[in-house]
């Protein structure tokens, strides 16, 4: 073997390398070796990128995985085309009670039902069964925490995409990709007889061991080039400010829950990559495999009788072999103690993330995705493209309403019960000409109708007609004045003792041209379940912006003076204040 070679292994990525021995090497799988015939060769296998971006996206997929299950349970279904169908989704995850008033988990899958009692729909929680989509050691928070889910999942997203661009670029510069990735046609040939090596655990040693058998070159390309842009690219088509600017994967993935579908079935399919993966870690040499991902040296076994064919086996002292067997307990024995070190290391590291999500100081660093992700939003998207509209047709029969569905406010009953004659809509602040607005009034105004999709950040759906005056045409009867920066919306309904619901847009999002004051729903005087009598509409954001039961607008120089600082009431609660995403 020339010292310039790096080998390849049968459970992990090498560097592109190459030299005499590698280019010369067979094709078809070489003979097992013989016992008391082998020697051991150690050999640097990774550089220290290629270290790098492994641990990177193992760490990240971890987080990614786990905390996209905590955004799963806040509505755990799946459906598919543009809106959620309620009672016909294509799996869900829930509950029920038995006969005997116990709750039973209750998987359905295309109209099929089973029980999964303790891991899905019902598993167990701190005071006994509680109904969750999945346990608490799956989820990250472990507790039911939406908003720190969210958190976890988007910055760790901007990680996964920059460490997956930064690996596919130096791949390709390298060469790796070409000389290391890609398939030969006769490898193709003989994938058949590559399956049935692997499924008898007959695994490539010696110059087969240096470089990926054709399933392992196969897997890697549909991770890195097929699993995960797919993973970003539906991510990115359930955001409701990018599909206005490229309304194309709407199309392409077949709707905004189509793509939430696909998106979920992708993140399965990398946690069916990762158990593969770690079984042929483990069934190749745990200890070999974790050295070489972790200080780059790798031990490569040759066969002295196939790999040099000059040697004489014969003359190999007994009292080597002896010694080689004995190294081999000893790798075998470090093996396992490594094995158990990873896990238990693991178990620690996964139960500290839920006290990361409890200090003070954690979050404020996961905080640092949102305003990324507005810059990069507002750099791909023009200011003024439209979210999708849709068709008649399109329109659910019955708008789902979520959150506060009647206040419970004495004053808010008043109003309501004698038809909101009495109510009156506050614009003041920052502007040239406070106003004091009826129901008429607005409804006087020039309206703006248009059939649009309401997506939650539960994860869930609906479309359905508005008409309303637009926002900007208020601002502009007002007449902001210097230093306005941020529309406030105060709310009728109570949130708790002290809090009334309220919301925040910056002035670009408040004059977007589908940013209306809605009173009409599917044609109808706006329900008290939907936010009668005036409702917020910002289509290109999440539901939890469009405030309900609108009472009071105020232009500002600064948001963070009011309630918790963070600009609205769920942002209080831990949410992102920018919900293009």
């Amino acid at each position: 073997m020339e010292p310039g070679n790096k080998p390849k292994s049968a459970a992990d990525p090498p560097d592109a390398v190459r030299g005499e021995a590698l280019s010369n090497a067979p094709d078809s799988p070489a003979p097992p070796a013989e016992p008391g015939n082998t020697q051991r060769v150690l050999i640097q296998r990774h550089a220290r990128a290629t270290r790098a971006f492994h641990w990177i996206n193992f760490f990240t997929i971890i987080v990614m995985l786990m905390s996209g299950l905590q955004i799963f349970i806040a509505r755990p279904d799946l459906y598919w085309g543009n809106t959620s169908h309620f009672h016909h989704p294509i799996v869900s995850l829930g509950a029920r009670e038995d006969g005997r008033g116990h709750l039973i988990g209750v998987t359905t899958v295309a109209g099929h039902t089973f029980d999964t009692t303790g891991f899905l729909g019902v598993s167990k929680g701190r005071s006994g069964l509680v109904e969750r989509g999945f346990p608490r050691w799956a989820t990250l928070p472990s507790m039911r925490w939406l908003a720190m889910g969210r958190r976890w999942h988007f910055f760790f997203a901007w990680i996964f995409v920059l460490n997956g661009l930064t690996y596919a670029a130096v791949s390709l510069w390298s060469g790796h990709l070409r000389h290391d990735l890609l398939p030969r046609w006769r490898e193709l040939r003989h994938i058949g007889a590559t399956i049935a090596d692997h499924i008898r655990l007959r695994f490539p040693h010696g110059k087969e061991a240096m470089r990926y058998n054709v399933l392992q070159k196969l897997a890697y390309l549909l991770v890195v080039f097929g699993l995960g842009p797919l993973a970003v690219l539906t991510g990115l088509t359930m955001s409701p400010t990018i599909t206005a600017g490229f309304p194309g994967l709407l199309w392409f993935f077949g709707g905004h829950q189509s793509a939430r579908t696909i998106h979920f079935i992708v993140a399965f399919s990398f946690l069916a990559f990762f158990i593969v993966h770690l079984a042929m870690v483990l069934l190749t040499g745990l200890w070999n495999n974790l050295r070489s991902m972790v200080t780059g040296r790798y031990v490569i076994k040759t066969n002295a009788a196939v790999d040099r064919p000059e040697a004489d086996a014969s003359e190999q002292p007994a009292a080597q072999a002896s010694d080689t067997a004995r190294r081999g307990f000893v790798l075998r024995a470090a093996g396992s103690t490594g094995a158990l070190l990873l896990g238990g290391t693991g178990t620690l590291m996964l139960g500290n993330l839920d006290r990361l999500s409890d200090s003070r100081w954690f979050p404020r660093i996961l905080d640092l995705e949102g305003p990324l992700t507005e810059r990069a939003q507002n750099l791909l998207v023009p200011r003024n493209a439209l979210a999708p509209e849709y068709t008649y047709a399109d329109v659910a029969p019955v708008f789902r309403a979520n959150g506060t569905t009647d206040p419970d406010s004495t004053a808010y009953h008043a109003l309501a019960h004698n038809g909101f004659r009495d109510w009156r809509l506050q614009v003041d602040g920052l502007v040239a000409h406070p106003l004091r607005l009826s129901l008429a009034a607005l409804q006087a105004m020039p309206a703006r109708t248009q059939i649009t999709r309401h997506d939650c950040v539960e994860g869930w759906s609906c479309i359905g007609e508005w008409t309303g005056v637009p926002l900007r045409h208020v601002l502009a009867l007002a007449g902001l004045v210097p230093g306005a920066r941020y529309v406030m919306f105060f709310c009728a309904d109570p949130m708790d003792r002290n809090n009334y619901y309220y919301e925040s847009l910056d002035l670009v999002s408040a004059t977007h041209p589908q940013t209306i004051l809605a009173y009409r729903l599917n044609g109808q005087q706006l329900p008290v379940a939907n936010g009668a009598p005036l409702r917020l509409r910002v289509e290109r954001q999440l539901g939890y912006k469009m405030a309900k039961y609108l009472m009071h607008i105020q232009v500002v120089g600064d948001y963070r003076r009011f309630g918790g600082g963070r600009g609205g009431y769920w942002e209080d609660q831990g949410y992102a204040w920018y919900a293009g995403i």
